[in-house]
């Protein structure tokens, strides 16, 4: 699919597919486990059809430039270092076309896993181009990732939860409906929010809470890099400025020993006459 489609439209092909059931967390978070191998290893698969592709074009090359080499007035230590590139291009495309095979057996095997729930195979597609964008992984999909960048999505009890401000005008009536579950509300700073727990998921549900903790991610990542680049620029700046001032020092000492020197002495002797 092409960047050019919105996010959301990439998004809702697979979420389109995978919404039919609603599931409780950790069914739900085990569907996505499995639909999101499947998506990694159609995009393995996929990268190692063009590196097939690629080595084969090599190979041809490297074989064409042997025939042509073998055929010349060419020394015969260039005709033999072109035979053995073209053996060493021939046995990469031997090795990538082994690769591709394995790979795409992989993603077969992983999508027959997924398509037991009625995933359909553009669901998968949609789903990879989706993890791309967000440049997140199958590996993500674990509680300790929400938690370590949506940790305000959870309350004490470490359930995942909605989140809902309360406007300050409705504070004290919301405090009074909730007396007998005070565990529901909880105050950051002196903003008031009602937490519920979450006890049925669909996969846009689930699926947006995971990106929305990637976007967390790469904000933080962003503002560490924006953080060090600034760090950079202050030494870079703080080197110039050092440099400078030692040429400056030196500029000075020349200055005075030359004013030292005789032959100053003799030029100040001559102006003075």
């Amino acid at each position: 699919m092409e960047n050019k489609i919105k996010f959301s439209e990439v998004k809702k092909v697979y979420t389109g597919n995978a919404d039919e059931v609603q599931r409780g967390y950790f069914a739900m978070l085990k569907r996505l486990q499995k639909d999101a191998a499947a998506a990694e290893a159609k995009k393995r698969a996929e990268v190692a059809a063009l590196a097939v592709a690629d080595a084969v074009k090599a190979e041809e090359a490297a074989q064409k430039h042997s025939r042509e080499v073998s055929g010349s007035s060419a020394k015969e230590e260039t005709k033999a270092e072109a035979k053995r590139a073209a053996e060493e291009a021939k046995k990469h495309t031997s090795e990538a076309s082994k690769a591709q095979k394995e790979a795409q057996k992989e993603a077969e095997s992983a999508f027959r896993v997924c398509s037991a729930d009625g995933i359909k195979p553009e669901a998968v597609a949609a789903l990879a181009d989706a993890m791309q964008r967000k440049n997140f992984s199958a590996e993500d999909l674990s509680k300790d990732f929400l938690l370590h960048y949506l940790p305000e999505r959870f309350n004490a009890a470490q359930q995942l939860c909605s989140r809902k401000e309360v406007q300050p005008e409705d504070a004290e009536a919301v405090r009074k409906q909730y007396e007998a579950l005070p565990e529901m509300l909880l105050q950051v700073d002196e903003k008031l929010y009602i937490y519920k727990p979450i006890s049925l998921f669909t996969a846009n549900s689930l699926l947006s809470i995971f990106f929305a903790a990637a976007d967390k991610r790469a904000k933080l990542q962003k503002e560490a890099a924006d953080k060090r680049s600034e760090a950079e620029k202050a030494a870079d700046k703080q080197k110039k400025a050092a440099a400078k001032y030692a040429k400056f020092v030196e500029l000075q000492k020349r200055a005075e020993e030359y004013f030292k020197s005789e032959e100053a002495q003799q030029i100040a002797a001559q102006q003075q006459k």
